[in-house]
């Protein structure tokens, strides 16, 4: 378990109410480890790792990567961007509390991606097509299912946000007077 100390000195990027995110350091590891969800943990092996550390060690590695707590200081998921691929890749790991915590999860996971929105304007995600939930979550996201693997094991996702990129949109234009 880690200290309080540990918990109340974390940066809080995002906030609503009592839940925040902040930015992923390497005990949030050991932290999680022991309270992920059982449905993370088996799909390990589908995205091709042997382990679920050796999974979440590549995810602190290269990824920008923030830890949602909620209200009592839990860890309710894991979510960032792996930046190792040319387009960004969006992921989520939950933990065992996700149930008593459907709400929140949604709010934070909009708001972290509307956080990236800002600096990217595609985001990808690969979905096993067997998990129904996590196929809708990403369509209320706003992404857009583009491809399916030829085994049909996985949906592919990407999200386009070129507005806030765009010469032409009259609302990021400067005001002249």
């Amino acid at each position: 378990m880690v200290s309080r100390s540990f918990i109340t000195a974390e940066k809080k990027i995002i906030k609503r109410g009592k839940a925040y995110l902040t930015p992923m350091k390497h005990y949030h590891i050991e932290e999680f480890a022991d309270i992920v969800h059982p449905k993370n943990k088996a799909e390990t092996k589908d995205f091709g790792y042997d382990s679920f550390e050796e999974s979440i060690e590549e995810m602190y590695d290269e990824s920008e990567a923030y830890v949602c707590r909620n209200g009592n200081g839990k860890i309710v998921f894991i979510g960032g961007l792996n930046l190792s691929e040319e387009v960004p890749h969006m992921f989520a790991i939950f933990a065992n509390n996700l149930d008593y915590n459907v709400v929140l999860v949604a709010k934070m996971s909009k708001s972290l991606l509307n956080m990236f929105d800002r600096v990217h304007p595609v985001i990808t995600m690969t979905i096993l097509s067997k998990n129904e939930h996590m196929l809708n979550w990403a369509c209320w996201l706003g992404f857009e299912p583009v491809e399916m693997s030829v085994d049909k094991k996985f949906v592919e996702f990407v999200r386009c946000n070129f507005e806030n990129y765009d010469v032409n949109n009259k609302s990021l234009r400067p005001i002249v007077h």
